[in-house]
């Protein structure tokens, strides 16, 4: 059941261009739908990895309104193939139908279903669905559940106010996530919720004992102080700032050079946190 109205003619459109309507074809990775608590996602995981002793636990971006594993799947694979893991990528509800704080409740089901399986998760995603991972992150500690061994945020949207200074310095390099669409999407998302909650902009949240976690951003993009002000307040919080590339430039991976390189990034940050003890003493 909808908590709030369907989508308009035009992003329900767009959603279907975006999405595709095919799982897409990922050489090397075997893409699997499933069902995590009531949540469904798609498994992508590499047909050369023996051991599924870890995972990464993936939110897609999209504003809170587009987006679906679907139409991330060559990143998502990409992912999955660079890190050596099987990536999960979350099909959360969307605004407006599911308003804040649906998309959160499908991410604490899937996290809690993925960390059954004691498995080491690393939790993440891009855009929206990078705040979502942080937000989860801080709903993890305040309940004082289990929480993964790290994070990974690529161009993070953690302020849904769009007052940061970016948003004013980066208005004419930021053509992908502009004020106009933050502010429409983060009204669509909220539906009149304060947006100084910090389960829906988590920079406003106490980030003192949180896991490692990775940062991503363009010098260029909106949400550049978004991660940069994370950064400052998570203490294992390590930030990447990269130069000449739009918001959320991993998706362009693998024909984009810097996406790749952002991937590499990635990957050397998960295999860094999520090896096994006995491994990490070697």
């Amino acid at each position: 059941m909808n908590r709030g109205p369907d989508a308009d003619p035009e992003l329900a459109a767009t959603r279907l261009r975006a999405d595709g309507t095919t799982l897409p074809d990922c050489p090397g990775v075997t893409l699997t739908p499933d069902v995590c608590h009531g949540v469904p996602v798609t498994h992508f995981r590499p047909d050369d990895v023996d051991s599924d002793d870890r995972v990464l636990l993936w939110f897609h971006g999209g504003g809170y309104r587009l987006g679906s594993a679907r139409g991330f799947g060559r990143w998502n694979a990409g992912l999955a193939a660079r890190c050596g893991v099987d990536v999960v990528s979350v099909d959360y509800r969307l605004a407006p139908e599911h308003p804040f704080p649906e998309a959160l409740i499908d991410a604490v089901l899937a996290y809690t279903a993925v960390a059954a399986s004691s498995r080491r998760v690393v939790v993440g995603g891009e855009s929206a669905g990078g705040g979502l991972a942080a937000a989860l992150l801080l709903v993890l500690a305040d309940r004082d559940l289990p929480a993964p061994v790290g994070g990974v945020l690529c161009s993070p949207w953690l302020d849904l106010s769009n007052s940061s200074t970016s948003f004013t310095e980066n208005a004419s390099t930021d053509a992908l996530f502009p004020r106009a669409a933050a502010d429409r999407a983060a009204a669509l998302y909220l539906v009149g919720h304060p947006p100084t909650d910090p389960y829906a902009s988590p920079l406003l949240g106490d980030w003192a004992l949180q896991p490692p976690l990775l940062l991503q951003a363009s010098t260029a993009e909106n949400l550049r102080d978004d991660a940069v002000g994370l950064a400052a307040s998570a203490p294992g919080g390590r930030l990447e700032l990269y130069d000449g590339v739009p918001h959320a430039w991993h998706i362009g991976y693998p024909e984009a050079p810097r996406s790749v390189e952002a991937a590499e990034s990635i990957a050397r940050f998960v295999n860094e946190i999520a090896c096994p003890t006995e491994v990490q003493r070697t």
